[in-house]
């Protein structure tokens, strides 16, 4: 059997198609836009960094792979030390524990300054 006559006939050309499916895509993505706000802060800025060291610094330097480590180890340990310990608040910024930014700094450092065990 034919995978071919399977198919049901269409009357409109495959680009048009492509076409419809651009626009319905995108207002879908501009009806549901209120809930990716928060897209545009913490989480916008933390991928543009690690698109940005990977595509200047890739392979040509060690400074990507100390920037990467340090945003994936320190940002992470940050939230969870933070939220589990944080008790004690930055003066100058509620938001941010003591803990969560000892956290940051501690994890980053070490997540940097240990070599890879994994290359490519």
């Amino acid at each position: 059997m034919r995978f071919g006559r399977l198919r049901p006939p269409t009357t409109t050309p495959p680009k048009l198609n492509r076409k419809f499916v651009h626009v319905s895509i995108g207002l879908v993505f501009m009806l549901c836009w209120p809930l990716f706000r928060e897209l545009l802060k913490g989480p916008l800025y933390y991928a543009t960094t690690i698109t940005l060291a990977c595509v200047i610094y890739w392979r040509a330097s060690p400074i990507s792979i100390a920037a990467i480590c340090n945003l994936c180890a320190g940002d992470g340990l940050a939230d969870i030390i933070g939220s589990w310990f944080g008790s004690d608040k930055i003066p100058y910024n509620r938001n941010k524990s003591v803990a969560g930014s000892v956290a940051m700094v501690s994890a980053g450092f070490l997540a940097s300054v240990t070599p890879p065990t994994i290359t490519l």
